[in-house]
C-alpha cells in the first residue's frame, strides 16, 4: 500500500529526538534573540512541562547549548544565556573540536578493542541481553 500522497511523496522524514527537538528550539529562541544575551532561560521543569519531555530530557538540550557556547550553568545559581551565535571552532577547555575529533580513534578504539578481547562470557552475554532489551523496547525514554 502506497501511504504518500502528493506533497509528501518523494520526501523524506527525519526523525528527531526529544532531545534535539528542544535543544533546536531553544538555539533558535537564543539566536532569533528572544532569550537575550544575560537572561536566564525557564527553569527546567518549566521547560520540561512547556515541551512535554522529562527534565533530563531538558538537561540533555541545555548541556547541547552550552556545548556550542550558547550558555552557560553556574552551580547554584543556573542557566544563563552567554552568546547568541554559535562561534568559530568550538572547544572544549584548551582543546579546540578538531584537535579532539583527531583524538578520538586513538583514545577510543585500542581500549574498546581491549575490552572485547578480554571480556568473560557472562559480560558478553549481558550485551547481548541489555542489546536484545532495548530491541524491544517501545519508551524512547527508558
Amino acid at each position: 500500500m502506497n501511504l504518500s500522497d502528493s506533497r509528501t511523496a518523494g520526501q523524506r522524514i527525519v526523525r528527531v529526538s526529544a532531545a534535539d527537538a528542544v535543544f533546536s528550539s531553544l538555539r533558535k529562541a537564543i539566536e532569533d534573540g528572544q532569550l537575550p544575551v544575560g537572561t536566564r532561560p525557564s527553569s527546567e521543569a518549566v521547560l520540561a512541562q512547556r515541551y512535554g519531555v522529562s527534565r533530563s530530557v531538558v538537561r540533555e538540550a541545555l548541556r547541547s547549548c552550552a556545548s556550542l557556547g550558547l550558555t552557560e550553568t553556574r552551580t547554584g545559581k543556573g542557566t544563563f544565556v552567554i552568546a547568541d551565535r554559535v562561534g568559530g571552532d568550538l572547544a572544549l577547555g584548551q582543546y579546540s573540536a578538531r584537535e579532539l575529533t583527531e583524538a578520538r580513534p586513538h583514545i577510543e578504539v585500542p581500549p574498546a578493542g581491549l575490552a572485547a578481547q578480554r571480556r568473560s562470557g557472562e559480560e558478553l552475554q549481558l550485551l547481548r541481553d541489555i542489546v536484545a532489551s532495548m530491541g524491544r523496547e517501545d519508551d524512547p525514554e527508558a
